[in-house]
């Protein structure tokens, strides 16, 4: 639609119902924000509900998607990614350092099973990228097959970096 004002009204009214605003990154969101195809206000609101939905509890967010299920509306329901949704949460102080959130249900981590492997989709600490990812792996020494989860970083140049870095997994009964 090369007429803007078509564009947006076709975007906002149609389109925007379609696209998955809460599996978006906050970085992702803040680029919606800005974008001139859509009308200020219903980016606003589009980022507000996603945020909103983004803040809620695991338990929440399913209770949720499954209400949205019985509409046409497909918003809130999770899909197959290639790049998995992460959470993240920045902080500032005492220096810039985040935690980020990737979720695997313990039969995921079974599908990977004997040689498969997941990504996240990226995030960003200190102007660079980052993303995590799971893999299942035979050890060359034992030929056992172990599970791993790793950390890596987007090329950016050759710019040094350093980071500190620790891995935590919970596990709930099912």
């Amino acid at each position: 639609y090369p007429c803007m004002e078509e564009r947006r009204e076709i975007l906002g009214s149609r389109l925007a119902l379609s696209i998955r605003f809460p599996f978006m990154t906050c970085r992702k969101l803040k680029k919606v924000l800005t974008c001139s195809d859509f009308e200020h206000e219903i980016a606003s609101k589009l980022v507000l509900e996603a945020l909103f939905f983004k803040a809620e509890a695991p338990h929440r967010q399913r209770s949720l998607a499954a209400e949205e299920s019985a509409s046409l509306n497909r918003r809130l329901i999770e899909r197959a990614y290639k790049y998995r949704p992460v959470k993240v949460v920045e902080f500032e102080l005492p220096r810039p350092q985040c935690v980020v959130y990737l979720d695997l249900k313990r039969e995921e981590c079974a599908g990977l099973f004997p040689s498969g492997r997941v990504y996240s989709q990226a995030f960003h600490l200190g102007g660079q990228g980052f993303f995590l990812s799971a893999h299942c792996n035979m050890d060359q020494q034992s030929s056992f097959h172990c599970f791993g989860l790793f950390l890596g970083m987007q090329e950016k140049g050759s710019v040094s970096f350093g980071v500190d870095y620790e891995f935590s997994a919970r596990s709930k009964p099912a």
